[in-house]
């Protein structure tokens, strides 16, 4: 169980845990799970965190509008997330997303090939008068696509769609480009399941009464800045989105290991499982679970109550739902797993869920400094910026005293510089790691 001492400690924002929450918990997932990821890792040099963080992205759209659950009554919340992965160019950010969704995209393929005989057909009984329903395009992903033109394939795919966007930023980019409207508020009624309605003099009128759409993207941490346009990280609409952003990350080198193909093939048939379900299921707490979820949820509100910063509020108060949907998703694929054969979710999976929700709030803090920090080096004159440049993202004082002459800039200018909390974090006396 998650004791008490470690929810105090996750509710109190100054105490630092980083060597554990900055590693992503992989271990909450079923094993032929984990071991999909440690070998994609060994084999592929995928990150754990792209792949893990891929994985539940995949969970989401295959689960879509079939399970639910029930927090209390008249609240019940679906799987659908927002999610974006970053890091810098090399790191391997977008292989493990498209290994994730590979098995919905191949059900596309295999849908679209059988709209296009049932195309092919209809147009032969329409040449020849005969009455038959219109083919309908089933698929589960999308890509560059207009909120008019998504509605309209959700639609037909009631079950829910995933939108997979290589460059995230390019989705940001794209809000409004056919029109004057809002899309910002398109995306947080989605988020939030609200119905969808678009009336339009030039289409039929699209009503979606449970809208399922999950998102997810990579983006590189120089582009982060670009996402707060338009004050979306002023309405909340940035702190709906999960973040993955791994540190020290680097491009690979080569390595001659091969993926053994029993590994995606026994991850495509827990995909393939989940998307075979078509019951239409509503899941509770068990008791155990709901008295866990209940003692997090209330740290988390103290948490929330607990800082004055107006971000960092609407960060932590969107992560019971993220906590909901994250367990939903966990509980879904354990039994697709063969784990668990249970109606209820347990404390064993909640706890999980809680595990990696530790981790994702994290990293959402992180952006969210990251972000907020970007314009500390515009501050700055060339000399410090280039001096500031020039330092390895670990340095002793000594170190950065060194480089500082080549820039004539003097010992106390450096000391005030590493002790600037917006650019460096203090590891131990004397060292000291670069935050941008």
């Amino acid at each position: 169980m998650v004791t008490k001492e470690i929810l105090k400690d996750i509710a109190n924002p100054n105490i630092q845990k980083e060597s554990c929450i900055n590693t992503f918990p992989y271990e909450i997932f079923p094993k032929q799970i984990q071991n999909l990821i440690i070998e994609t890792k060994e084999c592929l040099n995928f990150p754990i965190d792209f792949m893990g963080a891929s994985i539940l992205y995949a969970a989401s759209i295959a689960i879509g509008n079939t399970t639910k659950l029930k927090v209390k009554n008249r609240h019940t919340e679906k799987a659908v997330l927002y999610l974006m992965l970053i890091g810098d160019p090399g790191t391997n950010k977008t292989h493990p997303l498209n290994f994730a969704i590979e098995p919905l995209l191949n059900n596309d393929y295999d849908l679209y090939e059988k709209y296009s005989v049932e195309k092919s057909e209809f147009q032969i009984q329409k040449a020849n008068k005969s009455k038959t329903d219109t083919p309908e395009l089933k698929q589960f992903i999308v890509s560059d696509i207009t909120p008019e033109a998504l509605a309209q394939v959700h639609s037909i795919n009631q079950r829910g769609i995933g939108v997979h966007v290589d460059e995230i930023a390019g989705w940001f980019g794209n809000f409004n480009r056919y029109n004057n409207g809002n899309e910002e508020a398109y995306w947080l009624s989605n988020w939030s399941g609200n119905p969808i309605k678009i009336n339009r003099k030039s289409s039929e009128p699209i009503m979606i009464n449970e809208p399922y759409i999950s998102v997810a993207g990579t983006i590189q941490p120089s582009m982060l800045k670009e996402l707060t346009k338009n004050g979306r990280d002023k309405n909340g609409f940035l702190h709906r989105i999960l973040t993955v952003m791994p540190s020290k990350l680097k491009k690979e080198k080569w390595n001659n290991k091969e993926l053994d193909n029993e590994f995606y093939e026994n991850y495509k048939t827990v995909i393939q499982s989940i998307i075979d379900n078509n019951i239409i299921d509503t899941i509770s707490f068990s008791g155990e679970a709901k008295n866990e979820f209940e003692q997090w949820y209330n740290l988390n509100a103290d948490k929330c109550n607990n800082t004055d910063n107006s971000d960092k509020k609407s960060i932590y108060s969107k992560f019971d739902i993220h906590l909901s949907r994250i367990a939903l998703i966990l509980h879904v694929l354990e039994k697709a797993c063969s784990e668990h054969n249970s109606s209820q979710l347990q404390l064993s999976t909640l706890e999980k869920a809680i595990k990696l929700i530790e981790y994702l709030s994290w990293h959402s803090i992180q952006v969210y400094e990251k972000i907020s920090n970007c314009s500390e080096l515009d501050n700055l004159s060339s000399d410090k910026r280039n001096f500031y440049e020039t330092l390895p993202d670990i340095v002793q004082t000594g170190e950065a005293k060194k480089i500082a002459t080549k820039y004539k800039i003097s010992n106390s200018t450096v000391k005030r510089t590493l002790n600037n909390k917006r650019l460096f974090t203090k590891i131990e006396h004397g060292k000291y790691e670069k935050i941008l």
